[in-house]
């Protein structure tokens, strides 16, 4: 299968619930995997998500990042982050043991604030 016709397929089967285009959607997502060269064991059989050291890292700094440049509020961002970080506990709890992606996101949002002389500028940001 090509990567751009796996792409495709997720795309399409995206918002159905039926289980056989589910199942499609997760060979295509396995697919994908492979082809970015994702070992097969850290593949998800079930939904095809990647779940190597790979993506977990990319995840954490994604939210390391969103937190850094713009802001973080328990009301707006708590839940999904703790969503996030079950989901990676549920698949990876030795990557996720002991590392704290808020912390580490509010330290980024304070050095980075610092080092160009201003505050954070959104308003629902309660770290500033």
């Amino acid at each position: 299968m090509s990567t751009r016709f796996a792409a495709a397929l997720i795309r399409h089967y995206a918002g159905s619930h039926a289980p056989d285009q589910r199942t499609s959607m997760a060979d295509a997502r396995i697919a994908l995997c492979l082809a970015a060269g994702t070992d097969m064991d850290d593949i998800d059989p079930a939904s095809g998500y990647d779940y190597s050291q790979r993506a977990y890292n990319s995840s954490r700094q994604s939210w390391i990042d969103k937190v850094k440049y713009h802001r973080f509020s328990e009301w707006y961002d708590r839940e999904p982050l703790n969503e996030t970080l079950a989901n990676w506990a549920a698949h990876r709890p030795d990557a996720t043991a002991g590392d704290d992606w808020l912390a580490a996101g509010i330290e980024a949002h304070r050095t980075y604030w610092a080092g160009i002389g201003r505050t954070c500028n959104r308003d629902s940001c309660e770290l500033r």
